[in-house]
């Protein structure tokens, strides 16, 4: 892909962008999130009908974050050396969206094993390709002051169709295990739609792609030279974990220890989106104001509260109220983690980090699922250890979101890293 633009123009500064713009972009973001809950619901519920325990729902699920940690930081890094008619990302978006739809309607008509398996590994593979090329036009298309209210803006689209697919769509499941996926066809081809034709991508310099041998290098210097995001992938390795273990066994927390229908556990995942979409903008304003390091200590500390919920619950009831509040702590935490990331992020190397977040994310979610599955069938297939697992990862997240250093003079020496 080569440049439309010569490589020493001046960056195009980013103007505040208007509401419309936010939807559009919250729109286009859906799938984003949508993915991770196909993955953790759906595919662990249909993996779990061709294998005979939890850890080999486990090793099934481990190639999201294999690819997570391979695909995402070289896309991200090839995003960042390329500019074309059409964009930075958006190439990327139109190979990668294919695939993915063909891999929605493959996994639930696979007649055995090995054929869902590919299917999983084709549809993981370039959601990751997706993913980062998807994400990154955020920090890219907003500038900083309103990246908070942005990611407030994105919950709250993605929480209005969360509800929706858990409450109408995902019962379906019992009835025929294709029509989830379907429904997640339709909706990534729509929002992949919104952002190829309703979001301008910003030309704000790139330099000469090298060989592609040198990506990891780069990436790694890149992405570890400033120490608060070096805090912040750490909090993202051990949150992701406890999270990770609970997310793709919680299904099977509800239908084999509660004894409820896959399709009635999935569709009380509505009050979460629900929820979502009622917080975000307060939220998000209190992470604006307050600053987004409290935003994310208070995030942690609920989300403490709904594992112990979660823990305790030995009814369909008390499930709902886990949910409640772990949706307060994920609204929380989807307003300020990123966003603050983005802060130390120069605009020139946005993908590139932005591509590193998955090493950790997905080095989480990978030990999450060789190892919560063993642990789970350690104890005879006891799924309530899961929450065990998720309070001890939050001790190490607690004390590294206290030591960011968000005093004046590292925000003033940021802005001008980034060029905000």
């Amino acid at each position: 892909m080569n440049s439309q633009k010569n490589e020493a123009a001046k960056p195009e500064p980013l103007k505040p962008v208007s509401l419309w713009h936010m939807i559009k972009l919250g729109i286009g973001l859906i799938p984003h999130g949508h993915f991770e809950y196909i993955s953790d619901t759906f595919i662990s519920a249909l993996a779990r009908g061709f294998v005979g325990n939890a850890s080999q729902v486990g090793y099934i699920q481990a190639f999201n974050p294999l690819f997570g940690f391979l695909v995402q930081p070289v896309i991200g890094w090839l995003g960042d050396h390329t500019w074309t008619r059409i964009g930075r990302r958006k190439p990327y978006l139109l190979f990668s969206l294919p695939w993915i739809l063909v891999a929605f309607i493959a996994m639930p008509l696979a007649p055995k094993l090995v054929p869902f398996v590919v299917a999983v590994v084709i549809y993981q593979f370039f959601v990751d390709m997706y993913a980062v090329s998807c994400s990154t036009m955020m920090p890219e298309t907003v500038p900083l002051q309103q990246r908070s209210t942005q990611s407030a803006v994105s919950a709250i689209v993605g929480s209005a169709l969360a509800v929706c697919a858990m409450l109408f769509v995902a019962p379906l499941y019992d009835k025929n295990h294709l029509y989830p996926f379907a429904f997640a066809a339709l909706i990534t081809t729509a929002s992949t739609a919104m952002l190829l034709f309703g979001i301008t991508e910003h030309y704000h310099g790139f330099k000469k792609r090298p060989a592609l041998y040198k990506a990891p290098a780069e990436v790694v210097k890149w992405a570890f030279e400033n120490r608060n995001i070096r805090k912040l992938f750490l909090i993202i390795l051990f949150g992701s974990y406890g999270n990770n273990s609970v997310g793709a066994f919680r299904i099977l927390f509800m239908s084999r220890t509660l004894g409820v229908s896959v399709g009635k556990a999935a569709s009380i995942g509505f009050i979460g989106p629900l929820v979502g979409a009622a917080t975000a903008v307060p939220l998000g304003y209190l992470a604006d104001r307050y600053g987004r390091k409290n935003m994310m200590l208070f995030a942690n500390l609920v989300g403490v509260v709904a594992t112990v919920i979660g823990l305790a619950a030995y009814s369909l009831n008390q499930m709902y109220f886990h949910f409640f509040v772990g949706a307060i702590g994920a609204t929380a935490s989807a307003v300020s983690l990123y966003p603050l990331m983005t802060q130390f992020m120069p605009r020139d190397r946005i993908g590139t980090i932005s591509g590193a977040i998955p090493l950790f994310y997905g080095s989480a979610r990978l030990l999450a699922m060789l190892t919560a599955g063993r642990i789970i069938d350690a104890f005879g297939e006891n799924y309530r250890v899961i929450w065990v697992i998720a309070l001890v990862c939050a001790i190490p997240c607690l004390a590294l979101v206290l030591s960011i250093d968000t005093s004046q003079d590292v925000k003033e020496r940021d802005a001008k890293e980034v060029g905000g």
